[in-house]
């Protein structure tokens, strides 16, 4: 849903004076910090997915500079989804899930 004028006008400001961008939710929050998420699957042709988006594919993979707050993670082998895991990323931490 688009944003209403007032809250597209709280985000420019908060970019023009921070610096920070806004993230890509189901409602904008700003993004206060960035931390890194450890995925660990065991069989190397896992597709790995964050918050519902395809990040690769592998056993072990870090993404790095995910916006702090809640996520979540699963994966895909054979084509069987595993159940998904929350998570809370905190700044400047890193998070590992393993499957």
């Amino acid at each position: 849903a688009p944003l209403a004028p007032a809250t597209k006008g709280a985000v420019k400001r908060f970019q023009r004076r921070f610096g920070g961008r806004v993230a890509p939710l189901h409602t904008a929050r700003l993004i206060r910090g960035f931390g890194e998420i450890v995925i660990t699957a065991p069989s190397p042709q896992a597709q790995l997915f964050l918050d519902g988006r395809y990040v690769g594919r592998g056993q072990r993979k870090v993404l790095r500079r995910i916006p702090v707050g809640r996520h979540r993670v699963h994966i895909v082998i054979n084509g069987k989804r595993s159940p998904h895991r929350d998570l809370t990323l905190v700044k400047d931490k890193r998070a590992a899930v393993s499957f």
